[in-house]
């Protein structure tokens, strides 16, 4: 009996699976030649694996598929369906940022999450340019993010440390949008640390300071009419 360890999505954890069936099958990629002869130039080949959870009995499909030219020593591509539900990181639940730039967080760390790495980093810079225009900056005053950066710094509106951890934002964005360079993990979480560190900092911890000060008035109002 065929058993391997793969996340299930119910149980929420890895647990051992038992294989019920497999089958091969490859798909060719034909072209056709000047007198008009079709021949083959690639196949893939799948192998489709149907595992039972030993726990729970919920099904997965596995698809591992591999190319004529793959070496042999390289890992084989695989599949789940459905998805696996593996969060590796949770979204931060604010309260106080705009809507338009919460829904972007939040399609950011699913990318992440998806392992779509240039996705999440070019949201991750999408996210700073939209902080600019809430504060302000806008494209008439420099149409690029470096520009708007140099304008965040002089406004005195971030500290230096934070605009150079932002600078790595920007060429982060660059190389994913222009260059289709995918950071590596540890970058994407590193930068998503920076991200919630200055979401929390830019608008819940100015809310929740403007907040506690309020009530501190009509608390001293209400007394002093007493």
């Amino acid at each position: 009996m065929d058993t391997k360890f793969i996340y299930c999505n119910l149980c929420k954890h890895l647990t051992k699976h038992q294989l019920k069936s497999s089958h091969k099958s490859k798909e060719v990629e034909l072209d056709v030649d000047e007198d008009h002869n079709i021949f083959p130039i690639d196949y893939i080949f799948y192998t489709h694996n149907f595992w039972i959870c030993m726990g729970c009995e919920l099904a997965t499909l596995e698809v591992q598929y591999r190319g004529l030219d793959d070496d042999d020593e390289e890992p084989i591509n695989t599949k789940f369906f459905p998805t696996r539900a593996i969060k590796i990181r949770d979204s931060r639940d604010f309260s106080s940022i705009p809507k338009e730039i919460n829904q972007t967080y939040k399609e950011v760390i699913s990318c992440f999450n998806e392992r779509n790495y240039i996705l999440a980093a070019i949201g991750i810079r999408a996210i700073l340019e939209a902080i600019c225009r809430n504060l302000n900056i806008t494209d008439k005053e420099s149409f690029g993010l470096k520009g708007k950066l140099t304008i965040l710094k002089e406004r005195n509106l971030f500290s230096n440390s934070i605009i150079n951890a932002l600078n790595e934002f920007k060429f982060l964005g660059d190389d994913a949008a222009h260059k289709l360079i995918s950071p590596n993990f540890s970058e994407v979480v590193l930068a998503l640390s920076v991200l919630d560190d200055l979401l929390e900092h830019q608008y819940e911890a100015k809310y929740n300071l403007e907040n506690s000060a309020d009530r501190l008035h009509n608390f001293r109002a209400k007394n002093k009419n007493q």
